[in-house]
């Protein structure tokens, strides 16, 4: 808003968007800032450009999303476009990263460039100078006829938006931005690129829990099948198997960021009576794993990276062994098969079989062996290591988690991010692991049990992901597990000794706690 010249009216159109959105807008739609305008059902957002056009009476109107930030004269700089060239559409130039410090291009301007003849045309894209430096670039920038621009902003002339079809119902999960500058061209005109004017799209903030369900829904891959059948039916154009391949390999990549359940599987519908996990559901071997998966329908694909994932665990984990004994790459696998029962994404099964790999390295900190199981974990599993290194930040410090106040719990988990609250999964399946499994039985290990605190944290987390079954379990075991371990005789263990409290390796004959204790 600080860069907004005196005259300009802003809109804020909300198609349902999460709560704490609508909040934050609320004191400036109160001071008469903006105008807010609340449809009650979720709409894409060339459904609700397509609603408000009808309202605008300036001369311009610019779209603009609400992760993207202007720089100074932004506007100043669209409108002299405009005024100068006639243009239909401007797009300023767009740089992408956390905040406006980025000098990292997102576009330049869009080329489109055409392979076949006729009604066997195939459309493909190119945004130019992607990835590029925007300080060693700017300065031979120059205003220019580009064939697109995109609806991060998009600045067009009201009279070109109010066309029929300019924001056409059929197109508008993806490709809506191209089409729009093809109709600018079907009537005369032109799209420009304004290179003095620039935003930057805000597209490495972190993922927000109440962004999630959103975000999934936005990014759905069907609905931008959908939308592509309709661009090409309009103008006349067939999918050749590879122009599409960019924005098909975007729209999965987004929707993978939010998604938390496994959607290559079947859930069997004999589970979905079964109010919590047995111990006789929790694998022992990779063998019981890989036959898990295989049950769930998983994809040969999904089941060779956590097959993968396994071998490295195995590796990395040789020679070590939990208190109870068992070697410690069980406790792993494990933890994988209760959230591969609980039907999640593979990404967050492969974080459940590393996810102690990082503090239970011989050497731990600042080390070569460290930094190369954290480079093997990224190499093999990028979207898992995420999940691992941020459940190594949380997962001793968590045990003790200070708060009990529910309402106050509820707070802490509407601010998580996705990538947190995929580590808190990771954290339930791990403790839920050493209750099914006997261990803290058998290493009496009280002190060390969670507190109440922790698990309503877990909960909590678990039902803002609508995962009610996997948070019933957590409820009931947890319960069942403080009972036996308050009747347990002190035979099962002394206290007192550290072999049976903490997980361990042998140095030839000589028994040694590992150096990252108690995961």
């Amino acid at each position: 808003m600080k860069t907004l010249p005196p005259g300009c009216k802003l809109i804020f159109a909300d198609g349902a968007t999460p709560k704490y959105v609508r909040e934050q807008i609320k004191p400036y739609n109160k001071e008469g800032v903006l105008e807010a305008i609340y449809f009650k059902t979720r709409k894409w957002p060339n459904q609700i450009r397509k609603r408000v056009i009808g309202r605008i009476k300036s001369k311009y109107v610019i779209f603009i999303d609400n992760d993207v930030i202007p720089s100074e004269g932004w506007i100043e700089h669209l409108i002299d476009c405009a005024e100068v060239t006639s243009a239909a559409i401007v797009a300023p130039l767009y740089l992408i990263g956390r905040d406006p410090s980025t000098d990292t291009i997102h576009m330049a301007g869009g080329r489109l460039s055409y392979q076949g003849l006729g009604h066997t045309r195939s459309l493909y894209e190119e945004h130019r100078l992607s990835n590029s430096s925007f300080s060693k670039h700017a300065p031979h920038l120059l205003r220019e006829e580009v064939d697109f621009g995109e609806h991060h902003c998009l600045f067009m002339r009201t009279k070109f938006a109010k066309t029929v079809d300019v924001f056409f119902d059929g197109i508008y999960a993806v490709h809506e931005h191209i089409h729009a500058s093809l109709m600018a061209k079907k009537h005369g005109m032109a799209t420009y690129f304004e290179p003095k004017s620039v935003v930057t799209y805000c597209a490495y903030q972190p993922l927000r829990i109440q962004d999630r369900k959103y975000f999934v829904e936005r990014w759905d891959p069907a609905k931008a099948d959908h939308s592509l059948v309709k661009f090409c039916e309009y103008w006349h154009l067939v999918d050749d198997g590879h122009c599409f391949e960019g924005i098909r390999g975007f729209v999965k990549r987004h929707q993978r960021m939010g998604q938390i359940l496994n959607t290559e599987g079947v859930v069997p519908e004999s589970r979905a009576f079964v109010a919590k996990i047995k111990a006789s559901d929790v694998a022992n071997s990779r063998s019981e794993l890989f036959a898990l998966a295989m049950s769930l329908g998983l994809t040969e694909i999904e089941r060779l990276r956590i097959d993968r994932c396994c071998e490295l665990s195995t590796v990395f984990m040789n020679g070590g062994y939990r208190p109870c004994g068992r070697p410690f790459v069980n406790h792993l696998i494990g933890a994988a098969s209760i959230l591969a029962w609980h039907g999640v994404s593979t990404e967050i099964i492969c974080a459940g079989l590393m996810h102690s790999l990082l503090q239970a390295s011989p050497l731990r900190g600042d080390n070569e062996f460290s930094k190369t199981v954290a480079a093997s974990i990224s190499r093999l599993a990028p979207d898992s290591a995420h999940i691992v290194a941020i459940y190594s930040q949380w997962q001793r410090r968590l045990k003790r988690y200070p708060y009990k106040d529910p309402l106050e719990v509820k707070r802490i988990v509407d601010g998580l991010t996705v990538l947190e609250a995929k580590a808190t999964i990771v954290l339930a399946a791990d403790f839920l692991e050493m209750c099914l499994s006997g261990e803290y039985l058998y290493s009496r290990r009280i002190n060390e049990f969670p507190d109440e605190g922790f698990i309503l944290f877990l909960v909590e987390t678990l039902k803002a992901l609508e995962m009610f079954q996997f948070a019933q379990s957590l409820i009931e075991i947890r319960a069942d597990t403080a009972r036996t371990l308050r009747k347990a005789s002190p035979i099962h263990c002394d206290a007192r000794n550290l072999d049976q409290l903490y997980s361990y390796r042998y140095d030839g004959a000589t028994k040694s706690p590992m150096i990252a204790l108690d995961v």
